[in-house]
């Protein structure tokens, strides 16, 4: 059985312990104990408070976090980059909060921001500055000073805008738009993307000189598939959460999972990363009738997402199950005709193309639709 042990005491803190052929820990003495932990464990950076809310059991997740509190203490720019749903933001707030910053964070999807508003929004502008500037505004730089700017999406920010950023970092100073002074500002900046930002400079859609003043601490998240070590935990997680949320008080009404449900949460892909399997186990907790969670629900929880799978043109690395796969398909159509048909046999076996109606039936009565 695939496991992780901990070993703790109160001069060496706690220690993960990688030995599968250990004597039962009842065998040895206190010191000997001692002793074989120090041999054995591998040298790992303690988790500090800042980080706690990263739940992680995988070696590329400890590295990033390790990577992570390495620069929080430090005044570099960081670039944090991964998939969408990875928990690009969340590690940008453990690092504010590691930092020792006393100043805010402050959120900045740079591909939410109106492409002539961008200079504005993000380095202020005076009043009567343009039409429909009626006040003067901080800008969000300024709004973090003392503090962090988190730049999300920053890959999305148009050629133009990477200048004037790129200005910022070299100054360290703001022009508002509609002025001529320079305002000395002191924000630590957090970057991130989906897209490698590398390759983008490669291609020239992103200033290379802006990717290396921004890259200075660069953190690679790995997506939830090469993180299967983590899900379990992550599950139990969402789960929690979920019932909090649906039954609140209800503690009677929370819903636990079946071993067939979690295996199939296990093996599933997650193309939308963490962010997914909360929603995932939202849904599942939501319309769930029973209190156990078995495997036919977890499968409706996921069959949009295995209905797209199918059209994809590569396989997935594990973890597919193409019985899965035309089980959620069928029942998908089958659900699609009963509906549009009205419940007339008949009409929907025509739908499908079904020669014979009484196949249609026994299709319907396998998936228990009626």
């Amino acid at each position: 059985y695939k496991a992780t042990l901990l070993v703790s005491s109160d001069t060496t803190g706690v220690r993960f312990i990688a030995e599968p052929g250990m004597r039962p820990a009842d065998l040895l003495s206190d010191g000997e104990l001692e002793r074989t932990s120090e041999a054995k464990a591998p040298h790992r950076m303690a988790i500090s408070p800042a980080f706690e809310g990263i739940l992680f059991r995988s070696e590329g997740m400890r590295k990033a976090v390790e990577r992570a509190q390495i620069a929080a203490p430090r005044n570099i720019n960081v670039l944090i980059q991964g998939e969408t749903g990875t928990g690009k933001e969340l590690f940008a707030r453990a690092i504010h909060a590691a930092s020792g910053r006393k100043g805010k964070f402050v959120a900045v999807n740079c591909g939410a921001l109106p492409a002539d508003l961008i200079e504005s929004e993000l380095f202020g502008h005076t009043s009567q500055a343009f039409t429909g500037a009626r006040k003067a505004r901080k800008g969000y730089f300024r709004e973090a000073d003392g503090g962090t700017i988190f730049l999300d999406e920053i890959a999305e920010l148009p050629r133009a805008a990477q200048t004037s950023l790129l200005r910022v970092l070299q100054e360290r100073q703001v022009v508002p738009v509609g002025s001529e002074t320079p305002v000395q500002i002191d924000a630590r900046v957090i970057s991130a993307g989906n897209r490698e930002l590398f390759k983008e400079t490669v291609q020239n859609r992103f200033r290379s000189d802006l990717y290396y003043r921004l890259a200075v601490a660069e953190i690679i998240l790995p997506p939830l598939r090469e993180r299967k070590d983590d899900i379990p935990l992550l599950l139990d997680d969402a789960l929690r959460k979920a019932n909090c949320e649906v039954w609140g008080s209800e503690t009677g009404q929370y819903r636990a999972m079946s071993d067939d449900a979690l295996s199939m949460f296990t093996a599933y892909q997650w193309p939308g990363n963490v962010r997914e399997l909360y929603a995932a186990i939202m849904r599942t907790v939501l319309w769930s009738v029973q209190k156990t969670m078995d495997g036919e629900t977890a499968r409706e929880a996921l069959r949009m997402h295995q209905l797209e799978a199918a059209g994809e043109d590569c396989l997935p690395e594990s973890g597919f199950s193409l019985e899965n796969v035309l089980q959620a398909t069928e029942k998908h159509y089958l659900e699609l005709a009963h509906a549009q048909s009205g419940g007339s046999l008949k009409k929907g076996a025509e739908m499908l193309g079904i020669v014979n109606y009484q196949t249609y039936c026994n299709r319907l009565k396998k998936y228990g639709i009626r």
